[in-house]
């Protein structure tokens, strides 16, 4: 009978255990683990002798021993003092010694300092200052967990340092909950099937996973909106409103940088906003409701923005490819384009099962935001002096857009005109071919005094006469 005792290399047994998906193997679960070449041999005399004991067997050759690569004994400097330090209380060194040797440790005492040699089969010790702390463990377990008092800290404790991003970010979150948005958390890894339901002209390249689960989670994710509109769709069978965000990254390799000589993709972080069915809760104070429309979703932006402290932004009409023409905007924040919204295209929004509702959706930069957020704002205080509210209906060509009148007013109104409201619009016979009318409501307060009708009718005539010279408009009334 020839008996073999052997040992592998741990890592190498682990790699083929995932990869030929040898889960299930008793062998491969032990051994991946590690296990000590030093215990083949010790296995080997055990083996032989149970044999000669037991069987009547006869040991007629020695051990042949292969053994190319001889285990080195792990010894740790260990100083008595880093021991008091770590627990906060004084063992004797004694019974330092004494729990050790009883794990079977070889303990060699020098001066203050404790050359522990970690025992074969004691793979979990570390080297250096790591197996340091691995044997200070050993020692708190066998002298009791429950005999190391509480201690306050004595090291000064750091500095804090606030996280700005990080706190503009949970700002933004805060923000859309209380508009009454309900966060989600989606998964990361998508498909490029999946994604291309937005039809985008994004064709750029994907980070692709080595072992997928599944064929529908392959890839990481280009696009978050394809991850809130996959949610949005799974729970649109089950609820009437649905009114969705998510912060989150998306992988985008063509974006690493080359600096840092890594392969590791650009994680982009995103903002994306998904609405859809009734305006309003199902109650019974309100039986009929409206389905959210474009300015649903606009209202959300614009309380976004300014609950953000956002000035230097505009929102014009746009075009993109997965929202519908003529009902899609752009965001501009300081210059720069942060993102589209609008309502989801009818082709794209046929990729999904919404039902009957129009589908309301937004993906923006979060970078944007968070950077033209200002770290400090001022606040007004309540105004001292009451206000004067009048209405003004404008004539005003087809073509030209509400915030292009009220960009002008607010500059020619200055401080005084401190808030300008777009309450109506009207179409018909009674203005003209090609014209609309649009109402709007001026609040007028200053911060000196008391206004009067005469500083109103001034102000008025100011912005009335800017707007007819700059945009051809016309007072209604006349």
């Amino acid at each position: 009978m020839l008996l073999e005792a052997a040992s592998w290399n741990l890592i190498n047994i682990r790699k083929t255990v995932t990869s030929q998906q040898l889960q299930s193997s008793q062998a491969g679960y032990r051994f991946s683990r590690g296990v000590s070449p030093e215990m083949a041999a010790r296995s080997n005399y055990r083996a032989a002798e149970l044999i000669r004991l037991m069987g009547g067997g006869i040991i007629i050759h020695d051990l042949i021993d292969e053994y190319p690569r001889h285990h080195i004994p792990n010894t740790v400097k260990l100083p008595l003092g880093e021991i008091q330090r770590c627990l906060g209380i004084k063992i004797p060194t004694g019974e330092v010694v004494s729990i050790l040797s009883s794990l079977d440790f070889i303990v060699e005492k020098q001066k203050n300092i404790l050359h522990v040699t970690a025992p074969d089969h004691r793979l979990d010790i570390g080297l250096d200052e790591i197996g340091a702390a691995d044997i200070i463990e050993e020692i708190a377990r066998i002298w009791g967990f429950e005999n190391i008092p509480e201690t306050q800290i004595a090291d000064l404790t750091p500095k804090q340092q606030n996280n700005i991003p990080l706190e503009k970010e949970e700002r933004i979150r805060d923000i859309l909950v209380t508009l009454g948005l309900q966060e989600i958390i989606t998964y990361r890894i998508s498909s490029p099937q999946q994604e291309q339901l937005l039809q985008t002209l994004d064709d750029g390249p994907y980070v692709h996973l080595a072992n997928p689960i599944t064929p529908e989670r392959s890839t990481m994710r280009r696009s978050l909106l394809s991850s809130v509109l996959e949610c949005a769709e799974n729970n649109s069978r089950f609820q009437q409103r649905i009114s969705l965000f998510e912060i989150g990254p998306v992988y985008l390799p063509e974006l690493a940088s080359s600096e840092k000589h890594t392969n590791l993709p650009h994680e982009a972080q995103r903002l994306s906003i998904v609405l859809m069915g009734k305006r309003l809760s199902l109650s019974w104070t309100s039986k009929l409701s409206d389905s959210m429309d474009y300015f649903d979703l606009k209202g959300v932006i614009d309380e976004l923005l300014q609950a953000s402290h956002i000035s230097d932004y505009t929102i014009t009409p746009g075009e993109h490819p997965s929202f519908q023409p003529g009902a899609t905007a752009t965001l501009t924040i300081h210059g720069l384009q942060a993102g589209a919204f609008g309502v989801l295209h009818r082709d794209v929004a046929s990729n999904y099962n919404f039902g009957e509702y129009p589908t309301l959706a937004a993906d923006f930069d979060l970078a944007m935001f968070i950077n033209a957020m200002p770290d400090h704002y001022t606040i007004k205080p309540v105004p001292r002096f009451p206000a004067i509210v009048e209405d003004i209906a404008l004539i005003v060509d087809e073509r030209i857009s509400s915030y292009e009148v009220i960009e002008l007013i607010i500059n020619t109104g200055g401080k005084m005109l401190t808030n300008v409201q777009l309450f109506d619009v009207f179409r018909g016979e009674q203005v003209g071919t090609n014209n609309k009318s649009l109402a709007y409501r001026f609040t007028y307060q200053s911060e000196l005094k008391t206004l009067t009708d005469k500083d109103a009718a001034k102000l008025r005539t100011k912005i009335v006469k800017k707007l007819q010279k700059e945009l051809g408009a016309q007072l209604r009334s006349e």
